[in-house]
């Protein structure tokens, strides 16, 4: 007999790519999958799938009601659907899918496709976030399995997070305690993170934000000194990119040598100055931090 599982979104499935590819998925491997979304005055039919698909009538449209309306009547539905696993798309149907899991005593999951918390139309808001901030904290620890975050990075970013022989992404794995996926889907690369706790996985996020984050001239950032030589040091300023902080750049006193100045590990703030037109390395600078001594003229003997 074939493993049932639901998963619950609050749009209408109609455009919703990315759980087409995930139900379908499941599905082709043998799974029975039903998915439940929001029936709206604006929905177009949908097509045949390899799965179950069902909307649910709403009178409301939108605001606040729409979700008290929706979310009830999306626990009564998971209260009474035959199913062995019950999955959250997000915050926003977290509610029904844990009560009406606990009550039925059946496995549920958590699937975070973004940091719903974050998001512009959330973070804009104070007394909303603070809303969707109670919800979090009360119902994602609930959850012992799951919790995924997607995020799209250019094309060419992939083979960086992946890394050589995917050394990157093994340490990141590791190091945070998550499964890392990557897929290219068109012109960009779709990142899937996985973790049992939100540490690892906001962890991971910002390693995978720092390896494809472009570094902006005048911008200035934490280094840590990875490498010394007679002419300056390498510096690492964000995952995976390092720059030369050359000897004439640490400080506006002249420095002879680098003997005792700085050593490995050591975290120094510095400011992007530019490039280096021959090897295209990035130039650093920490002397531009610090104020300019000023140098008094000799006073004129008389």
């Amino acid at each position: 007999m074939k493993r049932h599982i639901v998963f619950t979104v609050i749009n209408d499935l109609s455009y919703d790519q990315r759980m087409y590819r995930i139900c379908s998925s499941l599905s082709n491997v043998g799974y029975d999958v039903t998915l439940i979304g929001r029936l709206l005055n604006s929905s177009i039919k949908l097509k045949k799938q390899t799965y179950n698909q069902k909307r649910l009538n709403s009178w409301f449209q939108k605001g606040k009601i729409m979700y008290l309306e929706f979310n009830i009547r999306l626990f009564f539905v998971l209260l009474f659907t035959s199913a062995d696993c019950i999955c959250a798309i997000d915050l926003d149907t977290i509610l029904p899918c844990y009560f009406s899991s606990k009550i039925r005593n059946i496995k549920r999951v958590y699937d975070a496709h973004e940091l719903f918390t974050e998001q512009k139309e959330i973070v804009t808001r104070p007394a909303i976030q603070k809303l969707w901030l109670r919800v979090e904290r009360f119902a994602v620890p609930k959850f012992l399995f799951g919790y995924t975050v997607n995020d799209f990075i250019a094309k060419e970013f992939i083979g960086a997070v992946i890394g050589p022989q995917g050394k990157v992404i093994q340490e990141i794995q590791r190091e945070t305690g998550t499964t890392i996926n990557l897929e290219e889907v068109g012109s960009v690369g779709e990142v899937s993170i996985f973790s049992p706790v939100k540490e690892g996985l906001d962890k991971a996020v910002a390693w995978i934000k720092g390896i494809v984050a472009v570094p902006q001239v005048g911008d200035v950032y934490e280094a840590t000194v990875k490498g010394i030589k007679e002419f300056g040091a390498f510096v690492e300023f964000m995952p995976g990119k390092q720059g030369l902080l050359h000897i004439s750049e640490i400080s506006w006193k002249r420095l002879e040598s680098m003997e005792g100045v700085l050593k490995e590990n050591d975290i120094v703030k510095v400011k992007l100055i530019g490039l280096d037109p021959k090897t295209g390395k990035f130039k650093l600078s920490r002397k531009v931090l610090m104020p300019k001594p000023e140098f008094k003229p000799r006073e004129q003997q008389q």
